[in-house]
């Protein structure tokens, strides 16, 4: 008779107010299996080789009912803060027998010269570039646009000439909610793409307000990144460890 595998057992933890006294560093520790349905958690020791330390973190997955969510509220708070005033969305068809993911690879770098040819004409173009497939597997793209008055006609001539894909669509911007809506229509409708998970790309200067990441000191020796929550990787390695806990996410030993 089949019996239910026994589930690790927590460490035993030691609560701490003043962890943060112990190690002079900044981490993105992530987010709980409370919150993230597929955790990884990533483990090692700091520069000093003093500390041991185990950080769960997110999934970062599009499809995921918990990071999805928080991963758009955060690319609407960008988009909002950039002000952008136009939607435009540039099609991509095939030359001959060209699969999605060539076709892709090629036209992704062209939006870059398209923006460029659009500078000189125009002035200031930076945008936010959202991935989308068609029905027929092929890639398109929309983007989230600050700029001058755009000419319709000029920028498709321009995409034809570098792609050979004719159809450029631009709408102007009525105010944030429609950002919003924008936003949830394209990502939530399609989770992923199978050729690429890089679905969504920012131009440099997109978001003025941005505040700079800081870089971390925190530099770990023979790091390990597992599938599982904080509990299981602890449990599956460091058994016999006891723990001081910085959040639910972020242990030390």
């Amino acid at each position: 008779m089949n019996q239910k595998a026994q589930e690790p057992s927590r460490p035993p933890v030691e609560r701490s107010e003043t962890f943060t006294s112990l190690v002079p560093y900044t981490v993105d520790c992530g987010i709980s299996k409370k919150v993230c349905r597929n955790p990884k958690t990533f483990h090692g020791w700091d520069v000093n080789g003093n500390h041991l330390h185990v950080i769960e973190q997110f999934c970062e997955a599009w499809s995921c009912p918990k990071c999805g969510r928080r991963k758009i509220a955060a690319l609407m708070a960008k988009c909002q803060r950039a002000d952008p005033n136009r939607f435009v969305t540039l099609t991509c068809w095939p030359s001959g027998d060209e699969t999605p993911r060539q076709v892709y690879d090629y036209t992704r770098r062209q939006i870059a010269e398209l923006i460029k040819v659009m500078r000189k004409s125009i002035g200031e173009v930076e945008y936010c570039r959202v991935l989308e497939t068609h029905e027929s597997g092929f890639p398109h793209y929309h983007l989230i646009v600050r700029s001058g008055w755009m000419d319709q006609a000029e920028l498709s001539r321009h995409w034809v000439r570098l792609t050979n894909s004719m159809i450029v669509d631009i709408r102007k911007i009525k105010g944030k909610r429609e950002i919003a809506r924008y936003l949830v229509k394209y990502i939530r409708k399609q989770d992923s793409v199978p050729f690429t998970s890089r679905r969504i790309t920012f131009s440099k200067n997109f978001d003025p307000g941005e505040e700079p990441r800081e870089k971390s000191d925190f530099c770990f020796v023979d790091a390990r990144t597992e599938r599982g929550t904080i509990e299981e990787v602890v449990a599956w390695n460091y058994p016999d460890k006891t723990w001081t806990v910085k959040t639910d996410n972020h242990w030390i030993a």
